[in-house]
């Protein structure tokens, strides 16, 4: 089935959401997972080992900017083409592997024996959770459940009744959406250093785009024919098959800069578990986007340079954000202190001790605000100052990017 759209099809979605108040880049993300999810193993490309484009996205924010208006415009269109298994974020670990051992949605697959293309099930699906935790709870070995479902190709599992299920061409997605204090709970569990966090991405935004005053109406025709162009492009995306090709410039500039810039990091470089353990998959990240933007611009299944310097970026940012993301998470019981204090230093810029004990006393006494401020003072968060009049005030120091970006 040819294209219709005339541009790439996350350019399309973005257009569709332009609009909107969700933040721009929880709908570059949304579209990316829904391309990789579609995809499933049916493209992958070669580098050390066999990366294929299924991703775990989880758009973080707190309520009400737009996680969940992110993630519903993508699915539904995915909904419509009808090649997609969708999972409700309420099912458990034993029943998405029942879902996915008895095959979910009909899909296309060609045989090049007979050369007929025949529709079977398929051992895939997208996992929907706009509520992280929700989905999390379901099941006491999520966190290990959703690490093995990454990356394994295939996947043995027997029930406690002694049904036995062995599934194959695994591919299994996440868009979910959660708030950054649920993060802390996350590493309490294991999700940090036990290698969950390390598999997803994490977009991270505190506010919506805009505030839009005037939504009233349904949508245009313009708006509806995109919806339609959009459903067309993702079907035809969806019969994609085959190995990708690097194009010798992609391969020149992934040796001198990607693999150059990053190496396997060591804990000790970096001041916080999980940017560590996500730097240590960022490469793998890197090709998976990188993989969504290609097919995502032609059938060619070859990615360019550009696609793997935009995906350097975007991944780039993600990593960026993994400290303020996480800043919630410790075995301090000042964190979740540390990480109030931090927004509202940061939101006002400058603020007096008296000011932010007002806005913190049903959390803190004077005494535990003191502890926090000295922490904030010497990893240099925030510094004590005083204006020509001699007022004290607490002055945020602006955070610099960990490491550039290529």
């Amino acid at each position: 089935m040819p294209r219709v759209l005339q541009q790439s099809w996350i350019s399309a979605f973005q257009k569709k959401m332009e609009d909107t108040e969700v933040p721009e880049n929880f709908v570059w993300w949304s579209a990316v997972a829904i391309i990789g999810a579609m995809l499933k193993r049916n493209v992958w490309v070669w580098e050390r080992f066999q990366v294929v484009p299924n991703q775990y996205i989880v758009l973080t924010g707190p309520p009400g900017v737009g996680k969940g208006s992110a993630m519903w415009p993508g699915i539904d269109i995915a909904k419509e083409t009808k090649l997609l298994s969708i999972f409700a974020d309420r099912v458990t670990a034993e029943k998405v592997i029942e879902l996915l051992a008895v095959g979910g949605a009909q899909v296309p697959r060609f045989n090049p024996a007979t050369g007929l293309t025949t529709m079977v099930a398929d051992s895939t699906g997208l996992v929907v959770a706009p509520e992280l935790a929700a989905f999390m709870k379901s099941g006491d070995w999520m966190f290990e459940f959703l690490c093995q479902m990454w990356d394994q190709k295939t996947y043995d599992y027997k029930l406690k009744n002694g049904t036995s299920y062995e599934i194959k061409d695994l591919s299994v997605s996440l868009l979910a959406g959660c708030v950054p204090s649920y993060l802390a709970d996350v590493s309490k569990r294991g999700g940090v250093t036990g290698g969950f966090t390390s598999r997803v991405i994490f977009p991270y935004a505190e506010k919506p785009r805009k505030i839009i005053n005037d939504q009233w109406g349904e949508p245009s025709k313009a708006a509806q024919q995109l919806d339609l162009d959009l459903i067309q492009d993702l079907v035809s995306i969806s019969n994609l098959q085959g190995g990708m090709t690097v194009a010798d410039e992609a391969k020149q500039y992934w040796k001198n800069t990607v693999t150059m810039q990053f190496t396997i990091p060591k804990l000790e470089d970096y001041d916080t578990d999980a940017l560590a353990n996500f730097n240590a998959r960022i490469r793998t990240h890197i090709l998976k986007t990188a993989i969504a933007l290609s097919v995502s611009e032609s059938d060619d299944l070859v990615i360019k340079k550009h696609h793997l310097e935009e995906s350097v970026r975007e991944v780039c940012k993600i990593r960026d954000s993994i400290n303020l993301t996480f800043r919630n998470v410790g075995t301090s019981d000042l964190a979740p202190l540390q990480e109030k204090a931090k927004i509202i230093i940061e939101r006002r810029g400058r603020i007096t001790h008296n000011q932010l004990l007002a806005l913190m006393h049903r959390d803190c006494n004077s005494e535990q605000l003191s502890r926090v401020l000295d922490i904030l003072y010497k990893i240099e968060f925030a510094e004590y100052c005083e204006d020509r009049n001699g007022k004290s005030w607490i002055q945020y120091l602006p955070q610099k990017p960990i490491i550039g970006v290529p």
